[in-house]
């Protein structure tokens, strides 16, 4: 299998809480693969430390400056998105990133 770019997006509002651990399952799904990766949360307005909480977690930051929901956040990190592959996951950690290598196995086949 050829090695990919992969952007994985995450639209938030207020997700300080679920960031950290979600991330870190992120990364420890994705660097034990061989492709290349990206983590871009898109923080729409947050009035908490999401954003921080975000890039210390390690991953790329793109900010609204104000609420325009979720629809809109979803297109300004395809937007913002550098990878081949597109996948969106949820910040409230409805989205397990253990399915991560098995999407991309159907991607490829």
């Amino acid at each position: 299998m050829k090695a990919l770019a992969l952007s994985i997006i995450i639209p938030c509002h207020n997700e300080e809480g679920n960031l950290p651990a979600l991330i870190a399952d992120i990364r420890k799904v994705m660097d034990d693969r061989r492709e290349k990766y990206e983590i871009l949360v898109v923080d729409d307005a947050s009035t908490d430390g999401t954003v921080e909480t975000a890039k210390n977690a390690g991953a790329k930051v793109v900010s609204h400056p104000y609420n325009i929901g979720n629809g809109a956040a979803v297109k300004t990190g395809i937007r913002a998105a550098g990878g081949e592959i597109v996948l969106m996951m949820d910040g409230d950690g409805q989205h397990r990133p253990e399915v991560i290598p098995q999407i991309l196995e159907e991607l490829m086949s």
